[in-house]
């Protein structure tokens, strides 16, 4: 998938509750009881909930700080045939031979996906159908001049109903002949109010939030609690316009008498005065002796509300809350070149002065601890074993292309006898050679498993790195070993825990050459990246790159190489 739908839902899910709370409180607090105005109340939600995903998409994101969240003593997920890694590599160990690693490209995330994807189809397409059949029935409806130019009859339907926005039309029964002027003027004066309140727009608005949010409660909710409150606005209407609360009573009983006999309405999208639902709330609430006609929600009722729900919508979908760096030292670290830095950057500086200046803010992380002495005369005969890492996740859609050539460049700089595994990551680990086989020196393999991936789904880092670091413990022929991270560099979906990992890395002895594609938009999120693999590189003696380009991607992927072979 391109975009990570599962996660855009769950967290517009949880922001749709946090409006609905507050549309609670704001109800509760000013002590709204008129039926117009809490139902305009809840029509702004509605309109806060369709606008959650594009919101959140588009809107420069407001993080807030919160506390920092305690890591989680747990194990990583492996996405492999057999029990774990780790008992493969203790089965490598004592036959001293590897065997053959398998993953599994298909997850749990992405089977969630096509099954929201084909449920939603589904409804969309009963609302298509719905409306067609509606629109069917409309233009088979006949004028009643006498009652005015937006009233019809059609013998499809039998209660009175409105459809329609800017052209609204009232659809009468054929029996509408045979009512009294009393019952006629009631159903007249209610469906009228329900073209005035455009009533039919925000039904259709609400069904089609149940086709984007059918799996939360609060969506079917919505639904029936503006449908409620839009029959008893236009019941107030009408009462006020009739002045007869029996006799609007009585024709509200008939109407829904009328739709239980004859099965109701044919097309659900239809504006019905009464049905059998709803008739008996209605019916006590008008008969009842404290019952007052409330004022109308007017358009200055309507501007206010807009004005002050207009900044809480924009808010719901912008402010996300972020943990508060935990060692504010290490992310400065993380951001101050040092000298060894700038030594292994010379190459690159004179490469790309012409095309991208100084290259020296391309790096963020550097370990001092990491400088190697190059006794090349005694390394270079020995075999170098690699494990490229490569985030295949939904938000990297739009860097696929430079991760492509940062592991394109690295596997070319390569030498011929050093063995390099490729494992891809999203929500799950997976590998990425041919054949599942663990290990290749084939070129050719390893660029046809580059250019094979695609993005989509969660982004689970931290599990894609201690899952390559048991697959390098494969390898008890050869010592040297390194991997490489290509990566925007935060986590949404690994179970280990970020202290778990930086200790299984200092443990290894595996160092941790991070490429970061960090994002444009978000500084919050960059700082965030930069800490994680910084983290990394200083945990395992590796370094950490930024590259800002294509270009500046693939020389520091050949530098990463060189520098990795030096090992």
């Amino acid at each position: 998938m391109p975009t990570d739908v599962v996660s855009q839902l769950i967290s517009a899910s949880i922001r749709i509750c946090g409006l609905v709370l507050v549309a609670f409180v704001s109800l509760s607090v000013f002590r709204i009881r008129s039926s117009a105005a809490r139902h305009a109340m809840w029509t702004v939600v509605l309109i806060g909930m369709l606008l959650q995903i594009p919101l959140e998409m588009v809107a420069p994101p407001i993080l807030l700080k919160a506390l920092p969240i305690l890591p989680a003593p747990t194990q990583p997920r492996v996405m492999s045939a057999r029990p774990s890694l780790s008992a493969a590599r203790a089965t490598s160990s004592a036959s001293h031979a590897r065997q053959p690693v398998t993953f599994s490209r298909t997850s749990w995330h992405t089977t969630v996906t096509r099954t929201y994807l084909a449920i939603s189809l589904l409804l969309f397409l009963r609302l298509a159908f719905g409306c067609w059949g509606l629109h069917k029935i409309v233009r088979g409806s006949a004028p009643v001049t006498s009652l005015g130019p937006s009233v019809f009859e059609s013998t499809r339907v039998v209660v009175p109903g409105s459809v329609g926005g800017l052209r609204a039309r009232i659809l009468l029964p054929q029996a509408w002949r045979d009512w009294d002027a009393a019952r006629l003027g009631a159903v007249l004066a209610h469906e009228r109010a329900h073209i005035r309140r455009y009533d039919w727009l925000t039904h259709l608005a609400s069904r089609l939030a149940i086709c984007i949010f059918w799996f939360h409660p609060l969506a079917w909710w919505i639904d029936r609690e503006l449908a409620r409150l839009a029959e008893e606005a236009c019941d107030d209407v009408a009462v006020s316009e009739t002045k007869d609360l029996e006799e609007y009573a009585a024709t509200l009983v008939d109407i829904a008498g009328m739709a239980a006999a004859k099965g109701g309405v044919v097309s659900w999208p239809l504006i019905t005065m009464a049905t059998d639902s709803n008739v008996k709330r209605r019916v006590n609430r008008i008969l009842r002796r404290a019952f007052q006609v409330p004022k109308p929600f007017g358009r200055s009722a309507w501007a206010a509300l807009f004005v002050t729900s207009v900044p809480v919508i924009y808010l719901s979908a912008a402010v996300s809350l972020a943990p508060a760096r935990q060692d504010s030292i290490m992310l400065k670290h993380a951001l101050i070149p040092n000298r060894r830095a700038k030594e292994l950057l010379q190459p690159l500086l004179q490469e790309h002065k012409s095309r991208t200046g100084l290259l020296s803010d391309v790096v963020s992380n550097q370990n001092p601890k990491s400088s190697i002495s190059p006794v090349q005369s005694q390394r270079e005969e020995r075999p170098l074993t690699i494990c490229l890492l490569l985030d295949t996740s939904g938000s990297m859609d739009q860097k696929l292309a430079e991760a492509v050539s940062a592991a394109l460049a690295f596997v070319k700089a390569s030498k011929p006898h050093d063995e390099v595994c490729i494992l891809g990551f999203d929500d799950e680990v997976f590998n990425g050679l041919p054949h599942e086989e663990d290990f290749t020196s084939n070129i050719k393999e390893m660029e046809d498993a580059i250019s094979r991936i695609d993005a989509r789904g969660g982004k689970a880092m931290r599990d894609a790195v201690l899952t390559g670091i048991d697959h390098l413990a494969l390898t008890t022929h050869n010592e040297r070993r390194v991997l490489v991270l290509i990566s925007e560099g935060y986590d949404t979906s690994s179970k280990v825990s970020r202290g778990a990992l930086l200790d299984k890395v200092k443990s290894s002895g595996v160092p941790i050459y991070c490429i970061g594609l960090l994002s444009e938009k978000d500084s919050q999120r960059q700082d965030a990246a930069r800490l994680a693999l910084g983290e990394l590189a200083d945990a395992s003696g590796g370094l950490a790159l930024y590259p800002k380009n294509v270009a500046e991607v693939e020389s520091v992927s050949r530098q990463i190489a060189n520098e990795a072979d030096k090992r």
